[in-house]
């Protein structure tokens, strides 16, 4: 297998594209002629017979149109040198991809009908980006905070000015917390949305220490 391209990563549905070639080799037993032999190394057949042969269909698991076979048809195994490849010029944007990768053969796995099937397994780690998430989401957070510290210079009588500012300062993070948030998954770990919490409780205090 030779990963060649991995885009679209979207982490809010947990999916991703990846584009690759999948190199496979069998032996189908019903293509012996031997029985046929005239001596000759090998025999000619007619084009039409390339229509006939059978060759291996893997199963991709939640794939949308597949088709599955059970272990007394077809078993697969992984090659004994360098199964998994990765395009050495692969670059991501917003994530890296841990190396080298997991690959397994899963052998007790079962289908719908409860029949064992043989599964090659790659595990795909990925880790997200620190810089981009320093520049898209916690500068911009950590900045406008420091904004809302300019209210303890303003005068006390002041307060439209104050209220003004905490009010911008509120509204902007929410609406950076919203657009951050819609790009977040379904995890049940803590994720950045505490640090916005954070950020929205320290304008909670800044009011309350004028009031």
């Amino acid at each position: 297998m030779l990963i060649q391209d991995i885009n679209s990563i979207n982490a809010a549905d947990m999916d991703f594209r990846v584009d690759l070639f999948l190199h496979m080799t069998w032996v189908d037993r019903r293509l012996n002629l031997s029985h046929l032999a005239s001596g000759q190394a090998f025999h000619t057949l007619p084009s039409y017979v390339i229509d006939h042969i059978w060759t291996p269909d893997p199963y991709v698991t939640n794939a949308k149109d597949a088709v599955m076979y059970s272990s007394k048809e077809v078993e697969f195994d992984w090659r004994k040198w360098s199964p998994v490849m990765i395009n050495p010029e692969l670059r991501l944007l917003q994530f890296s991809l841990k190396q080298p990768l997991k690959n397994y053969v899963n052998r007790s796995t079962e289908d719908e009908l409860g029949q064992k099937v043989i599964q090659l397994v790659v595990e795909l780690e990925f880790s997200r980006e620190i810089g981009h998430h320093l520049v898209q989401t916690f500068v911009p957070s950590f900045l406008v905070v420091a904004l809302s510290w300019f209210s303890f210079w303003l005068g006390l009588e002041a307060i439209p000015g104050r209220v003004t500012l905490l009010v911008t300062s509120l509204l902007t993070i929410t609406t950076l917390f919203t657009g951050i948030k819609e790009g977040l998954p379904p995890v049940a770990y803590v994720k950045v949305g505490m640090g916005m919490n954070g950020c929205d409780s320290w304008y909670g205090m800044d009011e309350n220490c004028h009031v």
